[in-house]
Parts: C-alpha cells; structure tokens; sequence
C-alpha cells in the first residue's frame, strides 16, 4: 500500500512539473489591418519570425497565421488560411507548444489510467472539471475625422465617432457570453446637400447585442438579442432568438424567428418579420479535414404579405491545410405576388464558389465565382417593371501568392465581371510586391499597382508605402500613390494624389492612440483630411 501511495506522489509530480513545462503560451489579437493581424506579445513572450500559431475564438479553431515582425513588446503575423474573419480579442495559440501539450496531457490520462488501475475501486477519485473563468474582451474609442476642402466648393466635414465592442466569456462561470458592438456618429457639413443629406445628423448604429448558451457538446444552445450565425449567412441580422439542437454527434437543427433592423440605420423595427429553420452536418476538424454543410429555409413576411421566401445552401471542405473549397446558393421560392411579379415559381438569386489551394510552401492560389441578380421585396411589389433590374452580374477573380527568397512577397489578382444585358466585360487587376527587412528588420517596403476597365471609364493607381515598426508595438507608415482615369463617352481624363502618413503609439494601461494625416490635390479634390482615435482595449 505505501508503494502504491509513493508511485501516486511521484506521478502526480512528475505530471505538474511536464504540465508547466509544456503550458501553452496565448496571444489576443489586438489590432486587425488590411494585411496583416498585431499581437499583444513579443520577443520576451517567446515569439519569433516564421512561427506559426492557430487562432481560436472561443474553443473553436478558426484559422492560422505566421509571424512576419516581432519587437519585444508586440509582432504582426501574416494570414495562411482562415475559416471566417478574425475579430480584436480572439486568441493565437503557438502551434509547436500546443502540439507538445496535447502529447503531455495525453500521456499524462495514461499514467493516470495506469495508477487508477493499480488502486482499489473504493479510493479512486472523480477528478473534478476545472472552473470556467470569466474573461472580458474587447475596446472602446473616441475618433475624429476632419477633412479640409480647399477646392472652390469648400465641402468642409467633420466626424466625431464612439465606438464600443464588448465580449465577455463564460458569465458566472458557465457557458454563457455576453457580445455588443456598436458605433455612433455625427455627421456635420458646411453645406447642406440635399433633404436626404442634411448639415448636421447622427448615425447610430446597433451591429450586435446577443446573450448565449454555448456549451460544448450540450444537447440545446441558444443566442438571444441582435444576431447573426454564420450557420447561414445569407439570412442576416433578426432581433429576437436562436434555438440548436444537437441531435447526434454530426447533425444539428435550428430555428430561429425575430424582426429584422432597418438596413439603412439599423434601428429596431417591427415591420419586417423574419422565420426559418436549418439542419447542418459538420465533421472533422480544422487543420485536418472537415466538412460543413448547412440547409436552410428562410421566409421573410410584412405583416401578413410575403416579402421574400427562400432557400439557402452552403457547403464548406478543408483538405487539411492544403485546399478548401466554399460554396453557396440562394433560390427564391416565389408565390402569390411574388410569382407575378418575377413569372417563375423558382429563381436562382445567388450562386457564389470560391477554392484555394496551397501548391508549395511558399505559393498559393485562389480562384472564385459569383452569379446574383436582384430579388422583389415588400418595398419594391410595386415597382414599375421597366424600373427593375434583374439582370445576372456574372464575377470571376483569380489571385496568386508567392514568397520568393526569404524577404520578398508578390501577390496577384485579375478579375472579370459581367452583368447579362453589358456587351462587354468589366475587368480589374492588381499587383502587388512587398520587401520585408529593407534595410533593417523593422523596416517594410510595398508598391502596389491597380487598375480597371469598363464600359463607363478606365483607371489605374498605382503606390507605394513605407512601414517602420518600433519596440513595444509602435508603428509609423508613409504612403504616396495617384489615381488616374478617364470618362469614356465624354473622353474626360482626371488625375488625384495623395499622401498619407499613419501611426499607431501603445500607451500604458492598454490604452493606444491611432492617427492617420492626408493631403489630397489634382482633378477632383484638393485639401487636407485628419483622423484622431483614443482607443483602451480590455
């Protein structure tokens, strides 16, 4: 029996000391750019350039990134895939040390089996699950913006905004979280345009207050408030609830059924009531293979009156880290005024497919392909037919990734639409061309070329931009770049500049301060525009 006692001690330590050596290092995304994503973490964090790290929201796996520039207090990561958007306050978790922890904690339950084994049934123990703790994530700023016409219209316009977005996980130690974003404006004008374009107006607006139950592998969870689920994200914002139901390991249903916000200020109104159901099978896991596909049903109603009734579908496979492919389709079920109207019973509105394959390490490739045309609503039943367009927009764009050496990044992207009535294609195209570590490795160089074509005008833009980041996660970005086009029928060219300098500084107590100055001048416009932002992260 001592023996027994003194291998359990011995097991137990061992296991603690394998733990802390093996504990997983976490880093909140604090800062979302056009290109890259920032963490709160740095050198003396463990972070070095070229590690990779998978980035949850909640405890579920959403993408992955890989670290391009690191200062002591902060690093920025390149994206290498994602399965939906990352948000300010999700987590990055090194992957080389949460591959060592799950071996640890693996071998950990087999000593723990073993040891459980070798003791009598009435001294083995339950082990107790561990405590949820609540954590708030989040931030909450002040801007200004300020342009200064000097051109001889003098439209002079300034814009004060506070904006909120507030995450609190696990309330109460339990499943249930709390999430709101909202942003509030005020518009003021020198000049008055028109009724619809006042002097002075506040635009506020509710993107999301939800309260939900998310416990993992639970028989029923639910969201209730301003929501939106991207279980079917062709459905939208509804003020009121979700129910799912778990009903095996694989299938899922749902309802869901609330009013939907005013698109134009996304207000609360009751006009507009919105219904529907969903069943979705999911299998696998992300950075593996796994599977998504949803099935939903979906009616819109304006009091008693149909407003739009359709069905939506999407479907989404990851081959591991090397391809995905995602796709969705919406088909309008047209009936009574509906089918008039549109004189079919069924309409194809959206199509919409997109693939990406990773052929080496250093190259990627992405292709998509989108088919839509408008849909009657409520608001347009009375609509002149002549007035309405429903017109096929067809969409095809192609972009190709390769890093070349160790400091060079080149991107590529060609697109082509279509709308069915055009007799020709509208294209666009761009290039772009990155040198990281120029002339020192906090220093970053961009030349970026764009251009267009279609059958009212023809453009291009190219420019160029200079990034220096400092310690403690500081940056400072120099930009300079021209617009040129031309009006076709009236053979009108006009040529725009700018420059642009931004800076982020990292004050104490999560507080940053963000700012970006411009100056403008050519055909268009000419005059000065300035944003301010004091922002305190949670």
């Amino acid at each position: 029996m001592t023996q027994i006692k003194i291998f359990l001690i011995l097991t137990t330590i061992f296991g603690v000391i394998t733990a802390q050596e093996v504990e997983i290092k976490t880093f909140k995304i604090k800062y979302i750019s056009a290109s890259h994503i920032y963490l709160q973490g740095g050198e003396k964090d463990g972070l070095a350039v070229g590690d990779e790290l998978i980035v949850y929201s909640g405890s579920e796996k959403i993408g992955r990134i890989k670290i391009e520039f690191v200062s002591r207090y902060s690093a920025s990561a390149s994206v290498l895939e994602k399965q939906r958007d990352f948000k300010i306050g999700d987590i990055a978790k090194l992957v080389k040390e949460e591959k060592a922890a799950e071996t640890a904690i693996s071998s950990q339950k087999t000593d723990s089996l073993i040891s459980e084994r070798k003791m009598p049934p009435y001294q083995r123990k339950r082990t107790a699950p561990r405590a949820l703790k609540t954590k708030i994530d989040g931030y909450v700023s002040g801007q200004y913006y300020y342009f200064k016409d000097l051109g001889a219209r003098k439209l002079n316009f300034s814009q004060p905004t506070m904006r909120l977005r507030l995450k609190i996980k696990n309330l109460w130690n339990r499943h249930y979280n709390f999430e709101l974003r909202f942003r509030s404006r005020y518009n003021l004008r020198d000049k008055s345009f028109s009724a619809n374009v006042p002097k002075s107006e506040w635009q506020n607006r509710l993107y999301e207050f939800t309260f939900d139950y998310n416990a993992p592998g639970a028989f029923l969870t639910y969201k209730l408030g301003r929501i939106i689920s991207n279980a079917f994200s062709g459905v939208g914002y509804i003020d009121g609830a979700l129910a799912n139901l778990k009903l095996t390991n694989d299938f899922y249903f749902g309802l869901f059924a609330g009013t939907q916000p005013d698109w134009r200020t996304s207000n609360f109104q009751t006009e507009i009531q919105k219904y529907g159901g969903y069943l979705k099978f999911e299998r696998g896991k992300f950075g593996s293979k796994k599977i998504n596909v949803t099935l939903a049903g979906v009616g819109e109603y304006h009091g008693g009156t149909v407003s739009r009734e359709f069905m939506y579908f999407q479907v989404s496979y990851y081959h591991g880290r090397r391809w995905n492919i995602y796709h969705n389709v919406e088909i309008d079920v047209n009936r009574y005024w509906r089918k008039e109207r549109a004189k079919e019973s069924l309409s194809l509105t959206g199509f919409y497919l997109n693939a990406n394959y990773r052929i080496t390490s250093s190259i990627s490739a992405s292709l998509s392909y989108d088919n839509r045309k408008n849909y009657y609503t409520y608001e347009l039943r009375t609509l002149a037919d002549s007035l309405f367009d429903d017109a096929f927009r067809h969409g095809l764009r192609a972009n190709v990734y390769f890093k070349i050496f160790k400091d060079y990044q080149i991107s590529l992207n060609f697109g082509l639409r279509e709308k069915s009535t055009d007799a020709n294609f509208s294209y666009s195209y761009g290039l772009n061309v990155t040198r990281r570590n120029f002339f020192s490795k906090y220093n970053r160089m961009s030349f970026r070329f764009s251009g267009f074509d279609n059958i009212f005008a023809t453009g291009f833009s190219p420019n160029a931009t200079f990034s220096r980041y400092l310690r403690g996660g500081h940056y400072l970005t120099f930009s300079y770049g021209n617009y040129y086009y031309q009006i076709k029928n009236i053979n009108d060219n006009k040529l725009n500049h700018w420059i642009r300098i931004l800076g982020q500084i990292e004050l104490p107590a999560r507080f940053y301060i963000n700012s970006t100055y411009e100056y403008d001048w050519g055909s268009d416009v000419k005059g000065h525009r300035l944003l301010f932002e004091l922002g305190y992260r949670f």
